[in-house]
């Protein structure tokens, strides 16, 4: 039970070595739109109570802020392709050394040796998905503030228009 448990210990350590990296690359491309979004949650926790002033504000600068960040995830997308091609390129040369026979063991033997190169494409992926996933949310704030001015919208109409019909029937 002990050896199970030190297993698990080493994958802990290594994934929490593995995990800063992939947060390091996360905010390179996120960290202006994450700083915005959590000061939209923190001093706007029912985004429907925010006035227009500032709901017109997120509407213009959430996009800005999403574009930043699309353009780096682009580069952080190369980079993974760019791992992807070392892991592969890698794999080979590592078979070419082996004076193996048998293509299983050679394939599984090739994996062991170029495991550091897999790592790092996993890591560049999963940071790519991840800068992926908050750009989503972040787009589905914005079309969420933009129903919310659209709905305000319509209701001023309404509001105005019967005022009008009200003056208009005396």
């Amino acid at each position: 039970m002990a050896e199970k448990y030190e297993k698990v210990s080493e994958v802990e350590n290594s994934a929490q070595s593995c995990d800063s990296i992939i947060n390091t690359l996360v905010d390179s491309c996120c960290k202006d739109l994450d700083s915005y979004i959590n000061s939209i949650r923190d001093n706007y926790r029912d985004i429907s109570k925010v006035d227009n002033l500032t709901l017109d504000n997120i509407i213009l600068n959430l996009p800005m802020l999403i574009y930043y960040a699309s353009s780096r995830m682009e580069y952080l997308g190369f980079r993974d392709d760019l791992s992807t091609i070392n892991k592969k390129r890698k794999m080979v040369e590592v078979l070419e050394q082996l004076d193996i026979k048998t293509q299983t063991l050679r394939s599984l033997t090739a994996e062991v040796k170029s495991d550091e190169s897999q790592i790092i494409s996993s890591m560049y992926s999963h940071a790519y998905k991840c800068v992926k996933a908050k750009l989503d949310v972040a787009y589905e704030i914005l079309a969420s503030c933009k129903k919310i001015m659209s709905r305000r919208i319509e209701e001023y109409k309404v509001e105005h228009s019967d005022t009008g019909r009200l003056l208009n029937t005396k």
